[in-house]
């Protein structure tokens, strides 16, 4: 189901690709959960019919607890109105750069908020686990696009 749901491909060559900004160790006590938020970058362009978005989210992990909340990633989108595509997945460990976009399958979810309500609004879930994630040295980065 995964396969023609969330696509994986190259960003659009009007993204503009930010440099990832150093952690600010002044910044230290704003560290949520072990986790180190770097970067969040959306960007958006109009187009006839609708938008694009390009969003990207880097992080770092510092200590054990982070691993929880960082070594996996959730998407939501509506299938009716979305087309997500991952661009890239990369954990940055020591410097080195480790691609994790080829290896990566989602799994899918129905995410219905107020099904006991009897809503039901189509909006699902793009669930994937990041293998190999380390705490203190490991970064990741996703970059998703609807």
């Amino acid at each position: 189901m995964s396969d023609d749901m969330v696509f994986k491909g190259p960003a659009e060559s009007w993204v503009e690709q930010l440099e990832i900004p150093a952690a600010d160790p002044a910044r230290s006590d704003q560290i949520k959960n072990g986790v180190s938020w770097l970067l969040s970058d959306d960007q958006i362009k109009h187009c006839a019919g609708g938008y694009v978005e390009y969003s990207r989210t880097v992080y770092k992990i510092v200590d054990r607890p982070g691993l929880d909340r960082g070594a996996s990633i959730d998407l939501q989108f509506d299938p009716s109105r979305h087309k997500v595509t991952l661009n890239h997945l990369h954990i940055i460990r020591d410097g080195a750069v480790l691609d994790r976009l080829e290896g990566v399958e989602f799994d899918i979810f129905r995410r219905e908020r107020d099904a006991e309500k009897g809503v039901f609004d189509g909006w699902l879930t793009a669930h994937v686990n990041i293998d190999d994630v380390r705490p203190a040295t490991s970064s990741i980065t996703g970059r998703p696009t609807k």
